[in-house]
C-alpha cells in the first residue's frame, strides 16, 4: 500500500483544485442576495396544518386582514415568525 505525503504531485493537484474551486465559489457568492430579504416563509398548506384550520378559514383570515401574507405567482406565503 502506497502512502502519499505532501510532496506527492497528486496531493498538490488536489489542493490546487480546491483553491480554484474556493475562488470560484467566492466569486459566485460575492454578489449573492437572498431572495425575499432572507426571511423564511411558510405556505398556505403548512400554516393550515400548524393551526388546524381549513382553506376557507385561512381565506377568511386573509380577507379580514388578520393574517399578513403575499402571493408569489400562485403560492400564498406567510412570514415564518407569524406564529
Amino acid at each position: 500500500m502506497e502512502i502519499m505525503n505532501q510532496n506527492d504531485p497528486r496531493i498538490k493537484q488536489a489542493f490546487d483544485s480546491l483553491d480554484i474551486t474556493s475562488g470560484k465559489l467566492a466569486e459566485l457568492f460575492a454578489d449573492y442576495r437572498p431572495i425575499l430579504n432572507g426571511e423564511r416563509h411558510i405556505t398556505d398548506e403548512h400554516l393550515r396544518m400548524l393551526i388546524h384550520v381549513c382553506d376557507r378559514t385561512l381565506q377568511d383570515y386573509r380577507s379580514k386582514g388578520l393574517l399578513p401574507y403575499f402571493k408569489l405567482t400562485k403560492k400564498v406565503l406567510y412570514k415564518d415568525n407569524l406564529l
